[in-house]
């Protein structure tokens, strides 16, 4: 017990250091997903700006490639990493589910989200709707990294 007690009394007294990290782009930051065995693997995913990578000590946007027809996309609604390789992210895009909008994309890099494969998907995203900050809705099965899993807004 006081081996436990002095952990304890040691992670109290270890201070934090809190300071704002720029993204330079629009919208605001959703969700953040770390790797969960690489530890300097991390995204974050914003409303209506995109996807970024963490490198090298500051955000790098991994969607500026996307043209102005696609730009539904720079709403990202969910973040996915396949949890035995650190380089494979998925991006489920999408900013609105009206009518107007035109239907969603699962954007998959096998480089860590320098480059990405499209695949056009019958369903919207809503990267900046009401519960775009509730957490991941994809996740990539651990057991058969074949598989994504995805939780949608519709039927």
């Amino acid at each position: 017990m006081p081996a436990l007690l002095g952990l304890l009394l040691l992670a109290a007294a270890t201070p934090y250091r809190w300071k704002s990290v720029q993204m330079v782009g629009a919208g605001f930051v959703d969700g953040i997903v770390f790797h969960p065995t690489a530890k300097d693997v991390r995204y974050a995913r914003t409303d209506m700006g995109g996807a970024y990578r963490w490198e090298k000590g500051r955000w790098e946007p991994m969607l500026d490639w996307v043209p102005y027809k696609d730009l539904n996309f720079m709403g990202v609604e969910s973040i996915a990493v396949d949890p035995k390789d650190p380089k494979k992210v998925y991006l489920a895009c999408g900013t609105y589910t009206n009518a107007a909008t035109p239907d969603g994309a699962i954007l998959r890099s096998d480089d860590g989200g320098r480059t990405f494969e499209t695949t056009r998907v019958p369903i919207k995203f809503g990267g900046n709707e009401n519960g775009r900050g509730n957490g991941e809705r994809m996740s990539v099965d651990p057991n058969d990294p074949r598989k994504l899993l995805l939780g949608t807004r519709q039927a």
